[in-house]
């Protein structure tokens, strides 16, 4: 190229660019972004369906299918002689979060309820004890202040 206008305009739209990408790895406040990964364990699954990953805050508690970000991941008869997927959410900021998650057999994209409780597979992620009767925020909870790759997750009926 001969022209040095070219240069210098390739070279400032690789640097708007480069800005961008590092922008998008921080959050409104000026900080880091993280990734919130490990695996769900299928205990006693028998049955084909999606599996929904629900990432949510205290406030998207409060309505059941609500979610911050949302992995499907298709579960077939491989996944359930394994017993166990991974996840992985990415570009997460900083804050306090919780993970529900269901099998939904009959492809409705809901947890279908029972009598006494849902009657699809289904799991938290617990923070101590299982409580009796439906969680709060609080049993679910956690702090993302740094990446968290070792969430277990157990998804029963």
């Amino acid at each position: 190229m001969k022209n040095p206008f070219i240069y210098i305009l390739l070279l400032m739209i690789g640097v708007y660019f480069n800005a961008l990408k590092a922008q998008s790895n921080t959050d409104t406040t000026g900080g880091a972004n993280y990734i919130i990964g490990g695996e769900i364990h299928l205990t006693e699954i028998s049955k084909k369906g999606n599996l929904y990953i629900l990432l949510i805050t205290e406030e998207l508690f409060k309505t059941p299918l609500n979610s911050y970000k949302k992995i499907v991941l298709p579960i077939g008869d491989k996944k359930i002689k394994e017993k166990k997927v991974t996840f992985k959410f990415v570009d997460i900021p900083p804050g306090r979060y919780g993970i529900r998650c269901f099998l939904d057999e009959d492809g409705n994209e809901k947890l279908n309820k029972g009598m006494f409780g849902p009657s699809e597979p289904w799991g938290m992620s617990w923070q101590g004890k299982r409580p009796l009767g439906w969680p709060k925020f609080e049993n679910i909870a956690f702090d993302v202040n740094k990446d968290i790759m070792d969430l277990v997750i157990d998804v029963s009926l």
